[in-house]
């Protein structure tokens, strides 16, 4: 009899009939602990994300320095999360020591050089969004003509968030529009203004101003929008457009000059209203 047959039935010896064995795999197992088996290798199959241990290369690379220095195999896998099974694996060389999960649709180097692009035109000033970042992967993986496993061919959500997981050098803020005027300003020019300022004051011999700070002021005008942005609210689901009826035009709005001396005086703000005369309401 099989070395197997003779084993399960020293386990088993209630199954004694050939018919309740069955091959699981390359092994003669009870009917009955096969239907546990599959049940267990189904449940690790779909075994969601979140259930499964994760853990990175350099995690797995230390892990196994460790062991291979006299760490115990238990004591690795607590200290950096990596399973048992797994490093004792690795260390018999039962498969190859390589990147975890599936692996990304471009190389390391292609996402580095993505990155110092996305870096670069930031610093010109025009920083690159989620979209164009999308589309541009989606082009690059056409041209180097790879199989596009993305849905439509585009990257989504989920491949958007593990670049930005991969590289935390990057992150979304949100912009501030500026003119091509006012980004131009650099501080050799900011330095340059103040010299000369400095320079008329001496020529004129009021340094003394700047030194009361009652009579140096910093000023800066703001918009308050007559129609508020748009919000959030609550309509039936499935509902496309949404409109809020306003009394005003929704770029109408007032422009206050805010004043503050240097030691911290307010001075009366100047406030420009969108008339041509002024209302007989306002004083």
């Amino acid at each position: 009899m099989d070395k197997n047959v003779v084993l399960e039935i020293e386990l088993f010896p209630h199954r004694m009939k050939t018919a309740e064995f069955a091959k699981y795999g390359h092994l003669i197992l009870p009917l009955e602990l096969r239907t546990v088996l599959s049940k267990v290798s189904r449940f690790c199959r779909n075994m969601p994300a979140e259930m499964r241990v994760k853990y990175t290369k350099d995690q797995l690379s230390r892990a196994l320095e460790a062991i291979n220095n006299g760490m115990s195999v238990y004591k690795a896998s607590k200290t950096f999360n990596v399973p048992k099974t797994t490093l004792r694996d690795k260390r018999d060389g039962k498969y190859k020591i390589e990147k975890c999960g599936v692996q990304p649709v471009l190389s390391r180097d292609e996402e580095r050089t993505i990155v110092e692009w996305i870096v670069h035109l930031a610093a010109l000033g025009f920083p690159v969004t989620k979209s164009q970042l999308l589309e541009s992967v989606s082009n690059l993986v056409k041209n180097l003509q790879r199989p596009n496993p993305f849905k439509d061919g585009k990257p989504g959500n989920h491949w958007f968030q593990k670049f930005m997981d991969r590289h935390p050098e990057i992150s979304k803020r949100v912009s501030q529009n500026i003119t091509t005027s006012r980004s131009a300003v650099a501080e050799l020019a900011i330095k340059n203004w103040f010299r000369k300022v400095e320079e008329y004051f001496r020529s004129q011999n009021i340094m003394d101003i700047l030194e009361d700070g009652s009579r140096v002021f910093n000023c800066d005008e703001s918009a308050f929008f007559l129609c508020p942005k748009e919000k959030q609210v609550l309509v039936r689901r499935g509902t496309k457009l949404v409109y809020n009826r306003v009394a005003n035009d929704e770029k109408e709005c007032l422009t206050v000059l805010a004043n503050v001396s240097a030691d911290g005086s307010p001075a009366p703000p100047m406030v420009i209203f969108p008339y041509k005369r002024l209302p007989k309401f306002i004083p």
